[in-house]
């Protein structure tokens, strides 16, 4: 006779008005939830510390961003002791506010004023204004000084009783001058300027305040007979402070205003003109390229679908280790829905504690930088803002993504059988089959939708291809299973058919193990070939002056002769190591008054010309070529004449372009094709990076131009040399007769900054020199390029600076160590919760073998197999999406400029690395089943 046991049907307590209560006993269901996050403090610990590592980090990069992006003090928009600086807009303007980011000129013709007209109208605004006012500067230099130093001069201009004075007093006359504070000219000094190519000797009888961000050491002459026009003047007020009410009047009077007592005292948004009359701050924001936002959307996605996947495995090692205490709850009345709940709330329990634990840990890491290094999380002493609603947050998604990894097996646990459970046995219901089917669809779907989300930088198809990727991988997962153990089990050793076998018959708990190790392969292997990519684009991008090895010295811009500073480098290189090897780098110069030797070609001085092949350059760039600049686009897009290449993305540390050379510096510079290019130059030929600048018949043509009057009305005297490469200048009626030069395009030279070299016999018949502006040190073994640096640094002190080409260096080795520390970590605790989950479901089995007389080699054998055989085939199948992962990332990243793709974007595969992870996951998991494995066991009747 058979006895059937029916689940008893749950008992729904009445409502005291009558009806039937449909809602969740929550005070239930949260007890039990409580107590069961209570009594498995350690599965809330693993999940806790699978959280703690992403929650940390994610805390102390919103800490740090929080804090940055403080509004700045207003007090320090304006140097000391400025109370308002003004320019000119040429009429009557609205500006945005008290900081204005934008303005609207209310006049169609703007009035050309006089520095005199001008200063009239801000008197009419403040009558009892002082300070001062610069414009009409010019660029010069003064010999000497070791090496001689670019100038700037502005004219000075007074206002009222004058200002912007810190020592001494103002000057009156055009051969008096204000010098920077602190600066290398004292009050009494004399300064032999020359200007223009005349001397002009000035007398320093004040000092001002150069203000923060001052680049080049600049004078403050006296006004002269023939002052600066209005639009060329910045003025500076130093009394009275200037309120809000004065702002909007001197917009009226034509001026854009800055003030520091409207600043402190900002006014409401209907006292604003410009606001109050409708008009919007514009944005000059570039638009945000689509590539960008795939590739945030991309890390983004992987990181929750990684969490997901991580704990997930967690939650199902404690629903099956409470399949018991469940199927209890279920015969004494509770209904699936209250099994459900208890399961979540238990999840959301244990990620609310996740959730403090990595909070907390990342404030902590906070406090503890701070104290030890102020500056290293904002850069500056400012006070660190903890963002705490970003944080709290942070925790209700941590939360969510817990109760999101419970879903799955919240439902298993709402359908148990009862009676099999309470009878000791665990049959799972055969998994349908058209799962695997589902799951290959949906892989082939990801990987045609990931082709499109590539070429259109889609953020929501980059979403969804690594959805459907990771779903139909994971659903292909049990068929894989059961692939293996059908195909695999007959072929193998007893302990891995069992094993094969096992992990078929349990089809959740395996699927479950597969996840976790899936998404630890695929975060390793994706690290190794993120990282790799990185570099090899790092490598690929960097430009250099050398080979590896080879210091490099490079010459200031503020120093005219470079001549004497080399030779206090080249000295105390010799001192630390007198094996170095130097060689000076020889470029374009010019004789000029004030110094004996030549001096390097500046834009004031003239430009070398360099014939463009037509054919070869983009047409956008041809002299007299107009064109939209929509055009432009798509002709940078469309035409691979008009890509940009490495210098014009990355650029170079020289300041000159064309260089000089007959074969001696070059050879020894440890570049690729250094022999080659030598050997160009001893016999007489040119060597050009830009192949646009071959003609067809192998030849180059370059001229000199001297600058005109109008091509050095200029402020910039950044630029050591003028070059003109694409032949778009305009020569003027000196200009020289094209030079006709054989020439050899060496294509790494790009990289380099050397755009030309000429030969000394080329550019004598130019009519110029050649003038040494950097220096390459070649150290007598590499563990010396260090102390070579060193020296070199100390010597030229702020007349250049020095650096080693390392080609071995990576491109981030900070993140490239979090990175793989982070996914070490990952594989580690991965390899915990598969051990939890079969060693749990092991236990039976390993009784009964036990109590049959297997030996205690034979059991460990079997649970290490199981461990083995799970983490192989998520292994395999976290390769597989790592693989697709990097790939979309590369693939993005290389679109990130404008949708231009980048050439040193490439996938690089580690493959020691790649190979070590395929290999030791397996192999570590199997040695630590085999080593956890107890000698001893219970009997079977104990083991429930």
């Amino acid at each position: 006779m058979t006895l059937t046991a029916e689940r008893p049907a749950p008992v729904v307590p009445e409502d005291p008005a009558g009806g039937r209560r449909s809602r969740v006993p929550w005070r239930v269901a949260g007890r039990l939830a409580r107590r069961t996050v209570r009594r498995s403090r350690g599965r809330t610990a693993l999940v806790a510390g699978l959280l703690a590592l992403p929650l940390a980090f994610s805390t102390l990069m919103l800490v740090s961003y929080a804090t940055q992006s403080q509004p700045a003090d207003p007090a320090d928009r304006l140097d000391a002791g400025v109370e308002a600086e003004l320019e000119w807009r040429g009429g009557p303007v609205l500006q945005s506010g008290p900081d204005p980011v934008d303005d609207v000129s209310l006049t169609t013709e703007p009035e050309a004023l006089t520095w005199e007209e001008g200063l009239v109208r801000i008197l009419d605004v403040l009558p009892a204004a002082s300070g001062s006012a610069t414009g009409g500067c010019a660029s010069g230099y003064v010999p000497g000084n070791g090496g001689g130093t670019n100038v700037s001069t502005c004219t000075y201009l007074p206002i009222g009783a004058g200002g912007g004075v810190l020592a001494g007093r103002a000057p009156t006359t055009p051969t008096e001058a204000l010098a920077p504070a602190g600066g290398r000219w004292q009050i009494g000094a004399t300064v032999d300027l020359v200007l223009d190519g005349a001397s002009v000797p000035l007398t320093v009888i004040g000092t001002y305040d150069p203000g923060t961000y001052m680049i080049h050491e600049d004078l403050r002459v006296g006004a002269s007979s023939k002052t600066p026009a209005l639009e060329d003047v910045t003025v500076r007020l130093t009394s009275p402070a200037v309120t809000w009410a004065d702002v909007v009047r001197l917009n009226e009077a034509g001026f854009v205003a800055v003030a520091r007592a409207a600043l402190l005292d900002p006014p409401a948004d209907a006292d604003i003109p410009f606001l109050a009359q409708g008009h919007t701050i514009r944005s000059y924001d570039e638009p945000s390229n689509g590539a960008d936002l795939a590739v945030v959307t991309l890390g983004l996605a992987a990181i929750l679908l990684l969490i997901v996947l991580v704990v997930g495995p967690a939650q199902v090692v404690g629903v099956r280790r409470q399949t018991r205490t469940y199927a209890l709850l279920a015969a004494t009345g509770a209904d699936a829905r209250t099994l459900r709940w208890i399961v979540l709330l238990s999840a959301a329990l244990q990620g609310l504690v996740a959730a403090v634990c990595g909070i907390g840990l990342g404030l902590a890491v906070v406090l503890t930088l701070q104290e030890v290094a102020p500056n290293v999380l904002t850069g500056s002493t400012v006070e660190v803002v903890v963002p705490w609603l970003q944080l709290a947050g942070i925790a209700l998604l941590s939360v969510l993504l817990v109760v999101a990894a419970a879903l799955v097996p919240a439902r298993t646990a709402s359908r148990l059988d009862v009676v099999r459970v309470l009878a000791g046995r665990r049959g799972e219901a055969p998994p349908r089959r058209r799962t695997p089917l589902v799951g290959l669809g949906l892989l082939a779907l990801g990987l045609m939708l990931g082709v499109w989300a590539v070429l259109s930088t889609s953020a929501v198809a980059v979403v969804g291809t690594l959805a459907a990727v990771v779903v139909g991988l994971l659903l292909c997962a049990g068929g894989l299973v059961a692939g293996a153990a059908r195909i695999l089990a007959p072929r193998t050793s007893l302990p891995v058919r069992l094993a094969l076998r096992d992990a078929a018959r349990h089809r959740s708990r395996s699927v479950a193990a597969v996840c976790a190790v899936t998404a630890a392969a695929a975060t390793l292997v994706g690290a190794s070939l993120i990282v790799a990519s990185d570099t090899a684009r790092y490598q690929a991008a960097r430009t250099f002056a050398a080979g590896h090895g080879v210091v490099v010295t490079y010459l200031g811009h503020e120093v005219v002769d470079g001549a004497p500073m080399l030779a206090d480098v080249e000295k105390a290189v010799r001192a630390t190591d007198p094996g170095a090897g130097t060689d000076r780098v020889l470029a374009i110069g010019t004789t000029r008054p004030g110094f004996e030797a030549p001096v390097p070609l500046s834009w004031d001085d003239g430009s070398v010309e360099v014939d463009p092949n037509v054919d070869l350059v983009c047409p956008a760039y041809l002299p007299g070529a107009e064109m939209a600049a929509d055009v432009v686009d798509r002709l940078v897009r469309e035409d691979p004449r008009c890509a940009p290449g490495i210098e014009q993305r990355y650029g170079t540390g020289w300041m000159a372009q064309t260089f000089v050379d007959d074969g001696t510096w070059t050879g020894a510079s440890g570049l690729a094709d250094s022999e080659v290019i030598a050997s160009a130059l001893a016999s007489g030929r040119a060597v050009v990076a830009d192949r646009t600048n071959v003609q067809d018949d192998g030849t180059i043509r370059v001229r000199y131009v001297p600058a005109t009057d109008d091509d050095t009305d200029t402020d910039d005297d950044t630029d050591t040399e003028g070059t003109d490469t694409d032949g778009t200048g305009v020569a003027g009626p000196d200009a020289g007769a094209w030079t006709t030069v054989p020439a050899l395009h060496v294509p790494v030279l790009e990289r380099t900054g050397y755009r030309t070299i000429l030969p000394p016999a080329v550019v004598a018949d130019l009519g110029l020199a050649s003038v040494p502006v950097g220096l390459l040190t070649r150290p007598s073994s590499p563990d010396r390029a260090a102390a070579v640096e060193s020296a070199a640094k100390s010597a030229a002190g702020s007349r250049g600076w020095t650096n080693v080409e390392d080609f071995a260096e990576s491109g981030n080795p900070t993140l490239t160590a979090v990175i793989l520390g982070a996914s070490f970590v990952l594989g580690i605790g991965t390899a915990g919760l598969v051990l939890l989950l079969v060693a749990g479901e092991a236990r039976a089995d390993l009784a009964v073998l036990s109590a049959v007389g297997a030996a205690p080699r034979t059991r460990r054998r079997l649970l290490a197999a199981q461990a083995g055989v799970l983490v192989a085939i998520g292994t395999a199948l976290g390769s597989v999406v790592g693989l697709v992962g990097a790939a979309g990332f590369v693939a993005l990243s290389a679109r990130r400029n404008d949708g231009l793709v980048d050439p040193t974007w490439t996938l690089v595969a580690p493959w020691w690395q790649v190979v070590g992870i395929v290999v030791l996951l397996p192999v570590g998991a199997w040695l630590t089943g085999w080593l956890t494995t107890r000698s001893r066991m219970p009997r079977p009747s104990e083991v429930r």
